[in-house]
């Protein structure tokens, strides 16, 4: 079997020199119709089997392989007239440019109000989808959520701006990102207050009826995420982490505390002890916790074993 393979008139197939299978003396194999046929004496050869897409390792493969692809909406099945371009992508001509701005303006006017809302909706997807680097799975999932919410018309009465930001919210919680409330809310410059009201009424009235749960972040997952964003080696990190399950073995409880100023204070007194300190206000600013916090985390960890672990590793 052939699979997604590509011939012209000029390709010729790849026969053994000894075999007595030739169809004519001078074979000219072109792709018709699912078939490699002859075009000089019209034999069929082998049928062509193409389900799977060819693969693109490299640029030149990738740039290869790159078709023009009509123009599909996540909003609803309308026509798209935007920009200087069809909907296959090619340049509109001058002459069809205005009447196509005008077409456009019509379009418009036929939208109903659930186009509307994620027309609105849109722009604060694509500015918090790239200003955070967001996966698109994640702003695939946040975009699925805030649809049930529109179809649902449970944004009468709430702010529509976010709404949409609690979903990005929310979408991260459900696939394990450890990105906090405040970072969201300082980004999208929202109140912190009602960005969590928004979320409530998503975790509340959208998430249970779309079978969807959301993750309890450790302390483990942002001590990786500190990890990243202060440049710490990795034997900081097993340090941070063993910190955390010693402490939490010999009988702290996490109930009630916020991972966060959990983690931050195993990470500080990690760094310390290897001499990559980082100074508390920096490893604070980082998960947006008060230096209070820190401390105060950083004293119920040395209550439980945090000397024995130092002198394991020294």
């Amino acid at each position: 079997m052939i699979f997604n393979q590509k011939f012209d008139s000029r390709e010729t197939f790849d026969y053994q020199k000894n075999s007595e299978e030739f169809c004519c003396k001078n074979p000219n194999i072109v792709q018709t119709d699912g078939f490699l046929v002859c075009t000089n004496c019209g034999l069929q050869h082998e049928r062509i089997f193409a389900f799977y897409q060819s693969s693109a390792f490299n640029h030149e493969e990738k740039i290869k392989k790159l078709q023009n692809e009509k123009i599909h909406s996540q909003i609803g099945p309308r026509t798209i007239i935007k920009g200087l371009k069809d909907g296959k992508g090619s340049d509109l001509k001058p002459k069809n440019l205005l009447k196509f701005k005008r077409l456009a303006k019509i379009n418009r006017d036929f939208i109903n109000g659930f186009e509307n809302n994620l027309f609105i909706a849109m722009p604060t997807f694509y500015r918090l989808k790239f200003g955070l680097n967001l996966p698109n799975y994640v702003s695939k999932d946040a975009f699925i959520i805030y649809r049930y919410i529109v179809k649902n018309k449970l944004t009468k009465g709430r702010n529509i701006e976010a709404l949409t930001i609690a979903s990005i919210f929310a979408a991260l919680k459900i696939n394990g990102i450890p990105r906090t409330l405040e970072e969201i809310a300082n980004f999208a410059q929202i109140s912190k207050n009602l960005l969590l009201n928004s979320y409530n009424v998503i975790k509340l009235m959208v998430l249970p009826n779309l079978n969807l749960k959301v993750k309890v972040f450790s302390p483990h997952c942002y001590v990786n995420k500190l990890m990243g964003i202060l440049n710490l080696s990795m034997k900081c990190r097993n340090i941070a982490i063993a910190i955390i399950n010693k402490s939490y073995n010999h009988g702290l409880n996490f109930s009630g505390k916020d991972p966060k100023g959990i983690a931050a204070a195993s990470v500080y007194m990690a760094s310390k002890f290897i001499n990559e300190t980082r100074i508390q206000r920096q490893i604070c600013s980082v998960l947006m916790i008060s230096e209070t916090t820190l401390r105060e985390r950083m004293k119920e960890l040395k209550k439980y074993f945090f000397p024995n672990i130092m002198s394991q590793n020294s």
